[in-house]
C-alpha cells in the first residue's frame, strides 16, 4: 500500500480506465495499491486494519489474501467498465 506514498509510480499502477483501452491490463490488479498522498493512506489505513484483522482471525490468513485479491480485482473491473461505457457513450471527446 505504500508503493505510491515513498515513489512516484502511482501514474503506472493507478487504475486509469482510459489505459485499459491500450492493453494496460495490469492496472486492474494494481489499482488497489496506489496512494495518492499521506491523507489517503492514513484513511485506508485506519479504515482498513480494524476491520481487516477480525475478518482475517475468522478466516485464515491464506483464505482472507485470497478474497482479498477477488474482490479488489472485481471492484476495479466493475468500475472500469462502468468508466469506460459512460466515457464512450456520453462523453466521447474525452476518451477519443
Amino acid at each position: 500500500m505504500l508503493v505510491g506514498f515513498f515513489l512516484p509510480v502511482n501514474a503506472f499502477i493507478a487504475l486509469i480506465p482510459g489505459y485499459l483501452l491500450t492493453f494496460q491490463i495490469w492496472r486492474i490488479f494494481t489499482g488497489t495499491y496506489a496512494v495518492n498522498g499521506l491523507l489517503n493512506w492514513l484513511f485506508s489505513l485506519f479504515s482498513f486494519i480494524p476491520s481487516a484483522t477480525i475478518e482475517e482471525n475468522n478466516m485464515g490468513t491464506v483464505p482472507f489474501a485470497i478474497r482479498f485479491l477477488k474482490l479488489s480485482t472485481f471492484i476495479n473491473l466493475v468500475h472500469s467498465v462502468i468508466s469506460l461505457v459512460l466515457g464512450l457513450t456520453i462523453f466521447p471527446p474525452v476518451l477519443g
